[in-house]
Formats: C-alpha cells, structure tokens, sequence
C-alpha cells in the first residue's frame, strides 16, 4: 500500500513541473530604458537671424549623446529671452527619430536684438542652446514732424522738411517716398523731396502723408524784407577800425573779396580773412582784380569770375556764390557770365528815387540785388543816417532787400560807423550775412 500512494504522489509533482516547464508560453524580459546620462542640445542650421520685425524665423535644434548619436524622445522646451515675440508653434515639441525638434519664431515688434531658447531637462542631464536674431523695422507707413510751424521771412526762402519715417509697429525706419501738399500754393509751394518755398505772404497747411497717414505743418510767409552789410575790396581798415565795432554791436557782415590784391599794403591779408570767416562773416566774390567787366575780352572775363570764386573756395570761405559788381557796370554780357559761376549778385546802386529801386526780398531774379553806398548818404552825417533809417524802415516795411556797402573806414569815421550800427540794431533781426540769405543748403525742419 504505501507504495502504491507513493507513485501518484510523484507522477503528481512531476506533472507540476513538467506544466510550469514544458507546453505553457514564456513572458518576455522587459528591457531597460537607455541612459539620459550626457545628452546635449545643438542647433541646426543658423543659430543667428536678421529680420523684420514680426516675421517668422523657423528654428530647429538635435538632441545627440555622447557619442553624437541622436536620440529621440526627448521633451524640448522653446522659451523667449529678450525682445518680445512668441514661439508661434512648436513644429515638434519632442526629438523625433533622428533627434530633431523644431519649432516657429515670431520676433517681437521692437527693432534691436531678439533670443530665443531651447532647452530639455532629463535625468542626469540638462541642456540649453540659444538663437539670435536681430530685427530691423518693416517698410514706413508713416512720417511725422516735431515741427508744428516754420517761417520763412519772404518768397523764395525755403525750408527742407526732413521728417522722421515709422513702420506700423512706430520703429524708425528708413526714408520713403512722401506725398506732398500745400493748402494755398500762392502762400508756399513744396516740392516731392519736402523743399518748401515762400511765394507770397500769408499762411498755409503744408501735408505730407505715406501709405495714406499724413502729418500737417503751417507755413507762415512773412515779407519782412533783408538788410546785409558789406564791406568791399577788401580794405585793411574794414578789419582794423570796422571789425571790432561790428564785433561789438553783434553783427556778421560780408566781405566783397577781390583775391589778385590780398595782401596788399591798403588791403587785408589771408590771416585776417580767415579770421572774419571764425568770427562767420562770408566772403563774397568782387572779381579777381577789381575790374571793370565790361572792358574785359570774353577769356579775360571768364578768368575773373572764375579764379576769383577758385580761390574763394578752396580758402572754404562761405558765401562764394555771391558775387557784387566792380563799379556796378555790366550788360547782358557780363550778367551771363556771372550766372554760370554765381548763384546771385549784387550789380545795382539803391536809390530814393525812382521809388522802386529797391527790389523785393528774394527777388525772382537773383542778380539785381541793390546796394546803397554808406558813403552816399553820407553816413558820416546825421542828415545821412537819417536817411539810412527812412531807407532800412521801408526796406523792411515793404519787404525789400538792401546791401549797405563801405569801402574805406579811417579812424576818424569809426563814431560815425557806431551811429550807424546802431541804426542797424534797430533792424537786427532782419540784419544777415550773404551766407544766411542765400545758404548753400535749405535749413531743415524736422
């Protein structure tokens, strides 16, 4: 008997063995993650961008082991560091099989440096890159003036309207073509490159719009008229005895230069010339020898206006395209001649009579500025100064212009030179170097 029960116990534990050992199926070993121990981030592509504002940038970065293999699976982060903008969408926020995550840029809408980030954190690593991109301002949509008024002080001064251009995000941007407009083109006209011109007196809007946004700036035309003070050939008096006392009353005057007798014992020389032009006198053109034009050959003519302005020039005096008259005596022949090296002369002796001799200021034609000799009036006397007053007052009043011109000022006529500046000082506003009425550039207004 008890072999018997013992033979089925057996056969019975065999059989446990053989069903845990032999037909049932086996599980699978699961396998282990791989290590994120040393991973590291790297860009793809340009890791610096240049743009404008508010465009998109497509960036993309690879996540690689240690041994610069990819590796995929890895959560990566997109983040803004400087300059506003968005990551507008994260084409992938995870490395894919070859590593890659990627993602769209849209820069900030202030112009200057932009950064933008990827990064991922995993066990046993971290990493971050960095991209760049510098954003410069889209097109202008829009030009705008601090200025709210200019004046011009008679017709044909001008004024340059310089404006400052802004793109819809109110960057600056670069200069565009600007839409100009003049409400009365009787008071002001204005040019398509913003030059405005005085043509008569009175007020107006000038407006100037890009893409439809416009920016206005009133134009008051005021006929006050121009007085300047010259001194001509270039008399050492004019800077012994005339330059300290027009130094003293404030003024700038004008120096009628003839460069053939600089130097001359009467005459003054190249140092005292530039030292009126520190002090901002201008020195205009007399003709190279003080001569008579009308008596020249056209070669000699030619030299005249032509080396006088050379010399000038290359002295960088100011007030070069100004030229007066030897003795005020010149045709049609010579007033050519002078118009292809000048921009205006003065050729006309001012007198009280006929009453219109005094042209208006700017004069639409530029050479027959009018002069009035100091020593006609006289101004040594006091009869003479008070005709300089009536003269200066209605050169004002009506708008006018008058060059008060000298030649010789000894030493005994310097009292006399005071009471005619202060005359002028009556009238100092309106009393300005050639090199401010005619100015080699239009004054800009921004």
């Amino acid at each position: 008997m008890e072999h018997a029960l013992r033979r089925p116990l057996v056969a019975w534990a065999l059989g446990l063995v053989l069903m845990s050992c032999g037909d049932s199926p086996t599980e699978p070993l699961e396998e282990e993650p791989p290590s994120t121990e040393g991973l590291t981030l790297v860009v793809v592509g340009a890791d610096t961008f240049v743009g404008e504002v508010a465009t998109e940038v497509p960036i993309s970065v690879r996540v690689e082991d240690e041994s610069g293999a990819p590796r995929s699976g890895v959560a990566v982060k997109w983040s803004i560091l400087e300059g506003g903008g968005a990551i507008a969408s994260a084409i992938q926020s995870s490395s894919d099989g070859r590593g890659y995550a990627a993602a769209v840029w849209r820069l900030g809408t202030i112009a200057g440096p932009q950064r933008a980030s990827a990064s991922f954190v995993v066990p046993g690593s971290a990493a971050v890159v960095e991209v760049e991109a510098e954003a410069h301002a889209s097109a202008a949509v829009a030009a705008r003036l601090v200025a709210d008024s200019v004046l011009l002080n008679g017709r044909g001064e001008t004024a340059y309207l310089a404006p400052t251009f802004t793109d819809a995000y109110g960057n600056a941007a670069e200069p565009t073509e600007v839409t100009w407009a003049s409400e009365d083109v009787g008071v002001a006209t204005v040019a398509q490159d913003g030059l405005v011109t005085g043509r008569g007196g009175g007020t107006t809007w000038v407006t100037g719009s890009v893409g439809g946004t416009p920016d206005s700036l009133l134009v008051t035309v005021v006929l006050r008229g121009a007085i300047t003070l010259t001194f001509d050939d270039g008399r050492r008096t004019a800077y012994t005895e005339a330059f300290p006392v027009v130094r003293e009353y404030g003024f700038v005057a004008n120096v009628a230069v003839n460069p053939g007798t600089v130097s001359f014992p009467a005459n003054m020389g190249l140092a005292h010339l530039q030292e009126l032009h520190e002090a901002g006198w201008s020195m205009v053109s007399h003709g190279m020898n003080h001569l008579n034009l009308t008596t020249l050959t056209p070669g000699e003519l030619d030299y005249e206006l032509r080396a006088a302005k050379e010399f000038l020039d290359e002295q960088g005096f100011r007030g070069t395209d100004i030229f007066v008259v030897p003795y005020h005596d010149w045709t049609d022949r010579e007033r050519l001649a002078v118009s292809r090296y000048y921009r205006a002369a003065r050729g006309i002796t001012a007198n009280f009579f006929p009453t219109d001799s005094l042209v208006y200021w700017m004069p639409s034609q530029p050479f027959d500025l009018t002069g009035m000799a100091a020593d006609y009036l006289p101004y040594t006397t006091v009869e003479g100064r008070d005709r300089l007053r009536a003269l200066l007052q209605r050169t004002v009043d009506e708008g006018r212009f008058v060059d008060l011109f000298f030649h010789e000022v000894p030493p005994e006529n310097v009292p006399a030179l005071r009471e005619t500046l202060a005359i002028l000082g009556e009238f100092r506003d309106r009393v300005l170097p050639y090199a401010a009425l005619y100015p080699a550039y239009a004054r800009t207004v921004r």
